[in-house]
């Protein structure tokens, strides 16, 4: 589990007695790592605690550490003179090609 993610959960419990009933430590790595508009407002609200936060470590820079990385996937195909590719689960079929 996310180290980094933990200790904020640690440090927001201590600084909101009502945080730890609401969400436990793995729901809040999970929503952190998964969910881009949930891990925004934490951002803004240890912004409102802590006023050199946002300065320190700005929303994208937070983001990049604790939301997940996408994974891209991607995989061609060559029939009958037809091209297509299917990238992260969508296809893209009909390119054609003339020699």
């Amino acid at each position: 589990m996310n180290e980094y993610l933990l200790n904020l959960y640690n440090w927001i419990s201590s600084k909101d007695s009502n945080f730890a009933s609401r969400a436990t430590p793995e729901k809040f790595v999970e929503k952190m790592e998964n969910d881009a508009s949930y891990n925004a407002s934490i951002h803004k609200w240890i912004s409102s605690k802590d006023g050199m936060f946002s300065q320190k470590s700005p929303l994208n820079v937070f983001q990049e550490k604790t939301l997940k990385k996408k994974r891209f996937t991607c995989r061609f195909f060559f029939s009958k003179g037809r091209y297509g590719a299917c990238i992260n689960g969508r296809w893209f079929i009909g390119i054609s090609r003339k020699d």
